[in-house]
């Protein structure tokens, strides 16, 4: 996998140092100073516009075109202005959706489908909340209890939430027209697919 990071971070070895770029960085349960990153994380960094005094902010709703979904939902708002759902602007969502999904499929149907050993089908109501229940009941069971999940709207809209919020407002996160979004796990082994009104649990 393609990485870009300074030459004297332990976790990178390929490229010299850089101002804007991502970071791979393994489990780090065992080291003193970042004991809470018990899984496989991205880490992003841009001071290519810094500023004096501000430091970059991922939940800056400016850049983030699909926060409209959250705006009839309080809980979802207070959770993007505290910073339990984080947005990402369109470039840091690419090269993610890059590393994660596809390097050259930018669509949900353009995936090749053989690259995927399980699938499951699930049929929801949107105006049903309880008719996903199984369906995230059974994704949270085989991914291992997840706390965050990644969230594609496409290729260009991305968040990281917590998997409840996710599963309490899920007709929120949505949209029987939606035939992109994807949910992925950090360990970006599991996958649920949403077109329209049909979602697909599948296993890389």
């Amino acid at each position: 996998m393609e990485r870009k990071g300074s030459i004297d971070d332990p976790y990178n070895n390929m490229g010299g140092g850089y101002k804007k770029g991502y970071e791979l960085h393994p489990n780090e349960s065992h080291t003193r100073n970042a004991s809470e990153n018990n899984l496989p994380h991205v880490k992003w960094k841009d001071w290519e516009d810094l500023v004096e005094g501000k430091d970059m902010c991922f939940s800056k709703n400016k850049d983030f075109f699909e926060s409209w979904r959250f705006e009839d939902c309080p809980d979802l708002m207070d959770a993007v202005e505290c910073g339990d759902i984080i947005l990402f602007n369109k470039e840091q969502s690419q090269v993610l959706w890059s590393m994660f999904v596809s390097s050259n499929a930018r669509h949900l149907m353009k995936l090749d489908m053989n690259i995927f050993s399980r699938i499951e089908h699930y049929d929801v109501d949107f105006d049903e909340k309880e008719s996903a229940d199984e369906l995230f009941l059974k994704f949270n069971e085989i991914s291992g209890h997840p706390k965050y999940v990644f969230l594609f709207f496409s290729e260009k809209y991305l968040c990281i939430t917590p998997y409840y919020l996710l599963q309490r407002y899920w007709n929120y996160y949505f949209l029987p027209s939606d035939e992109t979004s994807i949910v992925i796990t950090a360990k970006n082994d599991y996958f649920l697919f949403s077109y329209e009104e049909r979602f697909f649990i599948v296993t890389r």
